[in-house]
């Protein structure tokens, strides 16, 4: 009876307070709680992968993702230290094809800001045919750069077209996300020409797919082909 009336009183040194414990313990159990709650409110971090892609060779598009690739070199080819995209009649991109990619897409995944740039050599016979940038929200989210038919630099954002004279079969394009705004801008590589902007700039602001495509969308047109020199993707 002693020692239990002692261990009550807190006077034994052998034996600690009961009560003393529970304080203790309650008082891990809300530290080690505040460290779970933290966590589990803190934001997803964003990601961007940086990268280059010299299409010297088939190694300079390992790791990214290819989308409507028919195999062989009948989508994706190296000629001359070049990709070369194939886009079948029919390639499209957008709502008004049920929100599907139907062309030739070689990209990455960048959920941060970005910046991803590239040079196309191309010179569509027909409407309706073009090569360039691609950033892909959903179906009514994207925004395309592009040299295009009849010697053009044509511009799809947020609802807007915006197409400016281009006679250099090969241009430079850029795009760049800050803050959730996409601005597009291209330059004349062979008369080294300064880069101008095109369009105003376009909401995107989730996760997006970044890369370069090849339209060809009129379903009884001729398979259409473009080149790529190198596909660069900065982080910001």
């Amino acid at each position: 009876m002693g020692h239990r009336a002692a261990a009550d009183s807190g006077d034994d040194p052998d034996r600690p307070d009961g009560r003393r414990n529970w304080l203790y313990a309650g008082a891990a159990l809300l530290v080690v709680t505040s460290v779970a709650v933290v966590f589990e409110y803190l934001p997803e971090r964003p990601g961007c992968q940086p990268w280059l892609a010299d299409f010297a060779s088939a190694a300079g598009v390992e790791g990214l993702n290819r989308m409507n690739d028919r195999g062989g070199r009948s989508t994706y080819d190296f000629i001359e230290g070049r990709l070369e995209m194939t886009a079948r009649p029919g390639s499209d991109i957008g709502g008004d094809i049920g929100g599907e990619v139907t062309a030739p897409f070689l990209y990455t995944t960048v959920s941060d800001d970005f910046t991803v740039q590239t040079e196309v050599f191309t010179d569509p016979a027909v409407a309706d045919q073009a090569a360039g940038l691609l950033v892909f929200e959903d179906a009514h989210h994207y925004v395309r750069l592009e040299r295009g038919f009849d010697d053009v630099v044509a511009y799809y954002g947020d609802g807007e077209q915006v197409t400016v004279p281009a006679s250099a079969t090969n241009v430079e394009l850029r795009l760049s996300r800050h803050d959730g705004q996409v601005k597009a801008e291209w330059r004349d590589t062979p008369n080294n020409g300064d880069w101008q902007p095109v369009g105003a700039p376009a909401p995107v602001t989730r996760a997006v797919r970044v890369g370069v495509m090849a339209l060809n969308t009129t379903p009884d047109s001729e398979p259409f082909s473009a080149t790529f020199r190198y596909l660069r993707i900065t982080c910001s």
